[in-house]
């Protein structure tokens, strides 16, 4: 479970990485609720290789970094009532400063809407249904 989740979600001194370490053969990815370092609740979806949204609840408050790939252009930022556009570095790095008990939805701007979305399954293929999301059942 640990291999898994850091596929999904790595925090380490401010640094929260969404999606960090996903292959490439698992284009589409959820997760919901995954705890980071500094008392951060993170919720993410990534679409055919992108990341789709992000959504971060701090309990405790500070700044971090986070770092996701939404691709090129750049990236709304909707805390609460307020909304933010910040420019996208090329290191895909973005500083944030969180008050207790704050919760910020990060997505590309071309994305539009403010709104807070569901976090759905994620469908896979036939071949796909199994524990170990390999083409055969493993035999063990």
């Amino acid at each position: 479970m640990n291999a898994i989740q850091e596929m999904l979600l790595q925090s380490h001194n401010r640094k929260i990485r969404i999606f960090p370490a996903m292959p490439d053969t698992w284009p589409d990815a959820a997760f919901e609720n995954l705890r980071a370092e500094g008392a951060f609740l993170v919720s993410a979806r990534r679409k055919a290789g992108r990341c789709v949204f992000a959504k971060i609840h701090s309990e405790k408050g500070g700044r971090v970094m986070v770092q996701c790939d939404f691709g090129e252009g750049q990236v709304n930022i909707t805390a609460g009532e307020k909304k933010a556009v910040v420019r996208k570095i090329p290191a895909t790095d973005l500083w944030y400063d969180f008050k207790t008990g704050e919760t910020i939805l990060l997505r590309p701007a071309s994305a539009g809407s403010r709104e807070f979305p569901k976090i759905e399954p994620v469908p896979g293929r036939k071949h796909e249904r199994n524990f170990f999301v390999t083409k055969k059942t493993p035999r063990l």
